[in-house]
């Protein structure tokens, strides 16, 4: 209830469904790689009408998060209605090729436990450490800056800085700090839920 809650309060702040496309982007830039011009040619157009298709089609190799921010990929004008069909086509494609999707969502997971190295790793720690810094007018770092949100601005910019580094376990450089692989690890509490389930239906007599 309180995600939701907050979920709505940022939708309504940014005036637009920018929030909830954006969680979309990644394995759908990958979908419209692989779509058939023809065959999906529907569910395309559906999609083009929030999303420039032809910024993806040019940017090959750019991520989802990479074509909101940086190519700025989202349609400045869109309705509900466009949106509603936005996020059905994408829900075709979506069951139409799901290896592309699930594989997608699984070398995310990878990079961003650092497994496959530091030069794969999936993080918006420096993102997110850098938003206040001095952005060109008319990007989405400009426009973040200017929705006039509540609390918008940080009293002390650089002590947010460093603490979203520090919560990252990242220094300004780049590199992880050594604390990151036990802090972050992600199959720590994957082992822990895997024992805590195996305890579970041995104690409650599964087995016989």
């Amino acid at each position: 209830m309180s995600f939701n809650c907050i979920n709505y309060f940022q939708n309504n702040a940014v005036g637009n469904n920018n929030y909830k496309i954006v969680s979309t982007l990644r394995p759908l830039a990958e979908l419209i790689k692989v779509s058939d011009p023809v065959q999906d040619a529907k569910s395309l157009a559906a999609i083009d009408k929030v999303i420039n298709l032809e910024i993806i089609y040019n940017n090959p190799h750019a991520n989802g998060e990479e074509l909101y921010w940086e190519f700025q990929v989202v349609r400045n004008e869109y309705s509900e209605e466009d949106y509603s069909n936005y996020l059905d086509a994408f829900l075709a494609l979506a069951i139409k090729y799901p290896k592309t999707v699930l594989f997608e969502r699984f070398l995310l997971f990878l990079c961003s436990t650092g497994l496959l190295g530091q030069d794969r790793m999936v993080t918006n720690v420096d993102a997110s450490a850098h938003l206040y810094w001095p952005a060109e007018a008319g990007s989405r770092a400009d426009i973040f800056q200017n929705i006039g949100w509540v609390a918008n601005s940080p009293i002390f910019p650089k002590l947010r800085e460093s603490m979203i580094y520090f919560l990252g376990m990242r220094t300004a450089s780049g590199k992880s700090l050594p604390l990151y692989g036990l802090i972050w690890n992600a199959f720590i509490p994957f082992l822990y839920l895997l024992v805590a389930w195996i305890k579970l239906l041995i104690s409650s007599g599964f087995y016989g």
